[in-house]
């Protein structure tokens, strides 16, 4: 049978990790958003539309993604934290 070995301090470095990546990629995004709206300002009637249409699924896309990471990056944080005062908890029981 497998055990489970959980490592608070590789909890938080992953939370900080994904935290990170999150940052990268919206940054990312707000290079593409400026260039693809110097394109969407070259057009004009149905393909302009179009466009919008398409960025607005996009970004609501991209919105529940930061959201979605960010609970993942909070949790394992959080996780870490638990298990921690959980470890010092069981310390200071046994008399340490």
């Amino acid at each position: 049978m497998s055990a489970l070995e959980v490592n608070p301090s590789r909890l938080a470095a992953a939370a900080r990790s994904i935290g990170d990546a999150s940052v990268n990629i919206d940054a990312a995004l707000e290079q593409l958003m400026a260039v693809a709206g110097v394109l969407r300002d070259s057009w004009s009637g149905d393909a302009q539309s179009a466009f919008d249409s398409a960025h607005g699924r996009f970004d609501l896309s991209m919105r529940e993604r930061a959201e979605l990471v960010d609970a993942i990056a909070t949790t394992l944080a959080d996780l870490g934290t638990s298990y921690s005062e959980a470890d010092l908890a069981g310390q200071r029981a046994l008399g340490g």
